[in-house]
């Protein structure tokens, strides 16, 4: 099985230059990862489909894997620079309040910044996707306006939120997500930033989250989640929701069911017109 310290390794420089992507029609399990040799990354499984990131060409782990398991198929592959996976050059990543930096980056502190240690392998969450960053300005403004002792994080991904979250002085933070390379990415993260007593990093669907206690609920996720959300919370007295990943298309049906659900628009972020970000909370409203 390979571990954790390998799937993310510690490096002096950045550990991932070039990567190597196989697609592969069926589910590679975790067990079959230990025959994918020291090169490899990461195992990103989706709708019965698995992407298998290595740093060098595996073709012959690959031919291994494939006579072991005489269901699986290589549909596709790919060879990327790190920096063409990821959509930037690596670098400190100044948003809003925080800064965001890779553990083998050096970086001077910042004036009034709260510092971010993101490893982000091959996951995306690195802090340049705009719902990433406005998330992040909504969190920094959420905060402004009351403190959140729980918090949970659905679809976490690389963990940013969950541990923006322990920075700004969160007690407890549950960080969900159903892929497992995400899990381990996030619990990679939430270690180098020393908040392992705060931070909670769990496996699983984040409708069977849906329904459990906090004081802030964010989700940079699917639509769909969002509405489910939204649709079968039960709000406590002075709860926020923080949600990302909306299209133009979604927002209004989203502002719609925060009407419906007598949550209170405390502030709406976009970029380009195309993401948007929304905070809202419940308040008992009185009859009048």
């Amino acid at each position: 099985m390979v571990g954790e310290d390998s799937l993310l390794p510690m490096s002096d420089s950045c550990p991932y230059q070039n990567l190597f992507v196989y697609v592969i029609e069926g589910v590679v399990f975790e067990e079959d990862e230990a025959m994918l040799g020291s090169n490899f990354l990461g195992n990103w499984v989706e709708e019965g489909m698995s992407v298998l990131f290595f740093s060098a060409s595996a073709a012959d782990y690959i031919k291994k894997l494939l006579d072991v398991r005489m269901e699986l198929k290589v549909s596709d592959e790919h060879h990327f620079t790190y920096e063409q996976w990821q959509g930037s050059e690596n670098g400190p990543l100044r948003v809003g309040d925080f800064l965001i930096v890779a553990p083998w980056e050096d970086s001077e502190e910042e004036h009034g910044a709260i510092k971010i240690i993101i490893d982000p392998g091959v996951v995306f969450g690195n802090g340049l996707h705009p719902t990433t960053r406005d998330c992040l300005k909504g969190l920094s403004w959420v905060w402004s306006t009351c403190n959140h002792d729980r918090v949970i994080d659905l679809g976490t991904g690389t963990g940013i939120l969950s541990i923006a979250a322990a920075k700004l002085g969160a007690a407890d933070v549950l960080a969900v997500d159903l892929n497992r390379l995400c899990v381990r990415t996030a619990s990679r993260n939430v270690a180098l930033n020393k908040i392992d007593s705060v931070v909670k990093v769990m496996e699983g669907a984040a409708e069977a989250f849906v329904e459990r206690s906090a004081d802030l609920v964010m989700a940079n996720i699917h639509f769909p989640v969002i509405e489910e959300l939204i649709k079968k919370r039960v709000f406590s007295e002075g709860e926020t929701i923080l949600v990302s990943g909306l299209l133009r298309s979604q927002v209004n049906a989203v502002l719609d069911l925060i009407s419906h659900r007598n949550l209170t628009l405390l502030n709406k972020w976009e970029e380009d017109m195309t993401w948007y970000t929304i905070a809202a909370r419940w308040e008992r409203r009185k009859e009048s």
